[in-house]
């Protein structure tokens, strides 16, 4: 799992290997997605690019979901625990880099 760059859209996409297989993929909207961590579930998380900037999120059952701190200007996920704990960085409305554990709610 991690980041290429596709030589033909000059995209940075995430990809995953599983049995061998290549697989690419991209947060739906992004310009650009970067996996970081999965789990022994096979929940994915990562940062993805769109128009409004950098978020991290939650690929799981299928389903994109972001993960954005709240009030944050950016937020990147780097990890998941088997219990679904996610681990990031947001930087806030001053410029300054914080830490963060999220837990997935009953929904999720």
């Amino acid at each position: 799992m991690g980041l290429y760059t596709d030589m033909d859209t000059m995209t940075g996409r995430a990809y995953l290997l599983s049995g061998g297989t290549f697989i690419p993929f991209d947060v739906p909207g992004s310009t650009f997605t970067a996996a970081w961590d999965v789990n022994p579930s096979g929940d994915v998380v990562g940062v993805y690019r769109d128009a409004a900037g950098f978020h991290g999120f939650l690929w799981a059952k299928l389903r994109f979901r972001a993960v954005d701190y709240p009030g944050a200007t950016t937020t990147r996920a780097f990890g998941i625990n088997s219990r679904g704990h996610i681990v990031g960085a947001y930087v806030d409305g001053n410029g300054r880099t914080h830490g963060f554990v999220a837990s997935r709610t009953e929904h999720d």
